[in-house]
């Protein structure tokens, strides 16, 4: 069994659920600079909001999304927010494996990243589930 392949797959899904949230976080976000111009140009308020200078409505990078992103859709995702946090052992391990063919030195090193993986998992499909029923 290849532990750093199951390993991979795994951040596989979670970084495909977060690219697909930072999609609708990125719209949220425009939305809310275009409200913001809206009241001023309305004269709803006298103080001149920042220039937009970003009109994407799409993540279109390969990159794991900033998990701000994908919070301004779905709430917080602390579990996930520290999985994914350059510089942290999940994410290193995961950078070492598919960019160094490192390897884990034994089952239960591997047992222990995959279990917090698997929680940043089901913390962003808990977050989906409620955000869908609102």
């Amino acid at each position: 069994m290849s532990f750093e392949m199951a390993y991979l797959s795994m951040w596989s899904i979670l970084e495909g659920g977060l690219k697909l949230f930072a999609s609708l976080g990125l719209k949220k976000k425009l939305q809310l600079k275009i409200k913001e111009w809206d009241r001023f140009l309305s004269d709803e308020t006298s103080q001149c909001p920042k220039p937009i200078r970003n009109f994407d409505t799409e993540y279109k990078t390969d990159r794991i999304p900033d998990i701000s992103l994908v919070e301004e859709v779905l709430g917080s995702l602390p579990h996930v927010r520290k999985i994914i946090a350059p510089k942290k052992k999940w994410r290193n391990r995961r950078n070492a494996i598919a960019h160094n063919a490192s390897r884990f030195k034994n089952e239960q090193i591997f047992v222990e990243y995959k279990s917090d993986l698997i929680e940043a998992i089901e913390e962003l499909e808990n977050q989906i589930l409620i955000a869908s029923q609102k």
